[in-house]
């Protein structure tokens, strides 16, 4: 999970490794993270017996965006609650938006 982060995000995590914590929110719940509804939890560890989930389980969807462009981060206290007011995201779905609707046709 550091390496994915250091790969997707290298001018935040840049070469951090021990010193990077992970937190969690429970799953499905990253527009409510978002939009400072709800807490994270710092992870301690895998108990005993227990295994990592699988990377598709991790909630790595790459983000998009212009270099120019500050990546967007939840921002929490030491506690894992949000810092700053609920807020409600300005968002649209893939459907209504034209860069995914107008899609060009595949090449043959």
């Amino acid at each position: 999970m550091k390496a994915h982060a250091r790969l997707l995000l290298p001018e935040v995590f840049g070469d951090a490794d021990e010193g990077m914590e992970l937190w969690l929110a429970p799953g499905d719940t990253e527009l409510r993270v978002a939009q400072n509804e709800i807490p994270l939890t710092r992870w301690s560890g895998l108990p005993d017996g227990d295994s990592m989930p699988r990377a598709a389980e991790c909630g790595f969807d790459p983000e998009i965006r212009n270099p120019s462009e500050e990546p967007f981060a939840a921002k929490r206290d030491v506690d894992g609650q949000p810092v700053g007011a609920r807020f409600k995201a300005q968002f649209e779905p893939p459907e209504r938006i034209s860069e995914f609707v107008d899609l060009p046709p595949p090449a043959a």
